[in-house]
């Protein structure tokens, strides 16, 4: 432990409570650099189910007649 005062005794140690679990969350996100606009989804679980959420998020802000490029990089 860090501080400016000293919390605790000269040559003591603090108990601390350690965090035995663990949770976790994904992060789906898209931008448009030419439009200045994004687009994310935050998930617990990652699946084709949570995909097609998050494409399907991208296609809803995508204008009429017009088509997006989706690059995926593999990560995980």
């Amino acid at each position: 432990m860090w501080g400016e005062t000293p919390a605790y005794k000269t040559g003591t140690h603090p108990r601390v409570i350690k965090q035995q679990q663990f949770e976790y969350a994904y992060l789906f996100g898209s931008v448009c650099p030419g439009r200045g606009i994004g687009e994310a989804i935050v998930v617990p679980w990652t699946n084709k189910g949570a995909m097609r959420q998050h494409l399907q998020q991208i296609s809803n802000v995508t204008e009429k007649g017009r088509h997006d490029v989706v690059i995926m990089d593999g990560a995980g």
